[in-house]
């Protein structure tokens, strides 16, 4: 809860505070104490009512939203933005047409600073200052995903080296900028309670889940709005949910809109930003593999992983290959209008004709060289999986 308020309480015209996942699109399990940096996913909670448990004055706290991700690295290209504090993410990997972001975190006149587990990563080679950060099971802390399940997972071993829970790292950040006062917790528990006092209330009511509760549990469904409640295993089922008001005459009730009623949002087709044309002819698309994870930060540093299809590949359909001579291992040249990057190859029935699949896991051979940082004007997730490509054997 504290830091996003920080940045806001020490802003000047660029306030607030931007969360991202590993590839920014990519919104899974957030962390609410061990990256204790934003209020709990989704809830009605504004910074009105964090004025009002901290007891400072009305309007201290800006109600500006932070930028979007990708809006958020435009302006640190543009010098609007000059210190940039990274965390949960590698972005020097994983943004979207990557190297015209690395040049902006490159960019001897903005200040960056990575907190991370690994080190060198795509990221933390570009940074200022590197803060050693304790591993998930280095440190205790609520988890949350999309069932509704918050899961407290307590600390196995202690931290290597220097390293030290987010936490701290962020408690002691805003002190030193001068906000000791509003963060004056002792310990986690005491974060956990505000957040439970924050969420009473409201349609995301979670203050019944103490942290005596959580300890001997595998997870606790919110909403739970009492320490008696045992969890709402279907949410808005008269019944179940608590939050359904008793009279309702039916079995459903939406309660978070005014007319009950639950939100299906159509929306008329638009073509990609980018399409194939007599230059650029093959469409490029990225993703996983089984053995490794988004910017393979952890598995390339597992043995057994690396030895499994460690190193990133071009996916191709036989056609495709035939066309331009190729056989699989064969180095072709991957080019879009933004940038360039080789791979080699593997043919496969899986990729259609003019279809090129690349993993996006391998930081030597990086697939968001070539991808494209258009953004959806709603939801502001980049246009990841489809751009224009040219594609040449080497």
């Amino acid at each position: 809860v504290a830091i996003p308020i920080i940045a806001s309480l020490n802003s000047s015209t660029l306030g607030g505070w931007t969360k991202f996942a590993r590839q920014v699109e990519q919104a899974g399990a957030d962390a609410i104490e061990c990256n204790i940096y934003f209020i709990p996913t989704n809830t009605e909670i504004d910074g009105a009512e964090v004025e009002k448990i901290w007891n400072i004055p009305p309007g201290t706290i800006s109600p500006k939203p932070g930028l979007a991700t990708i809006d958020l690295f435009r302006a640190f290209e543009e010098g609007k933005v000059k210190a940039l504090y990274v965390m949960c993410t590698n972005p020097g990997q994983s943004l979207p047409n990557v190297d015209r972001y690395r040049k902006a975190m490159s960019n001897d006149d903005n200040f960056l600073v990575v907190a991370d587990s690994y080190h060198p990563t795509r990221t933390t080679e570009l940074a200022n200052v590197v803060l050693p950060a304790a591993l998930w099971a280095e440190k205790e802390g609520v988890y949350g995903c999309t069932e509704r399940r918050y899961q407290l997972l307590q600390k196995a071993v202690e931290p290597a080296g220097e390293a030290r829970p987010d936490f701290e790292i962020l408690r002691d950040l805003a002190r030193r900028l001068g906000h000791g006062n509003l963060v004056d917790w002792k310990s986690l528990d005491e974060v956990w309670d505000e957040l439970r006092a924050l969420s009473k209330g409201t349609a995301y009511d979670f203050s019944g889940m103490t942290r005596d509760r959580m300890r001997p549990a595998h997870g606790l469904l919110w909403p739970m709005p009492n320490e008696s409640h045992p969890g709402t295993k279907r949410r808005y089922v008269k019944g179940e949910d608590p939050l359904v008001a008793p009279e309702w005459p039916q079995r459903i009730q939406f309660y978070g809109r005014p007319d009950n009623k639950a939100v299906v949002w159509l929306r008329p087709h638009k073509p990609p930003e980018e399409v194939v044309d007599a230059e650029y002819n093959y469409y490029c698309t990225t993703g996983r593999n089984l053995e490794h994870w988004h910017t393979g930060t952890m598995t390339k540093s597992c043995k057994e992983l690396r030895h499994a299809n460690y190193e990133s590949m071009a996916e191709i359909n036989a056609v495709d290959a035939q066309k331009l001579g190729l056989k699989p291992g064969d180095t072709v040249q991957i080019a879009s209008r933004r940038g360039k990057e080789k791979f080699r190859v593997k043919v496969t029935e899986f990729s259609k004709p003019g279809l090129i699949y690349v993993h996006m896991h391998d930081p030597d051979h990086m697939c968001n060289r070539v991808t494209i940082d258009a953004v959806d004007s709603i939801s502001k997730q980049p246009e990841y999986k489809v751009c224009a490509v040219k594609m040449e054997k080497v």
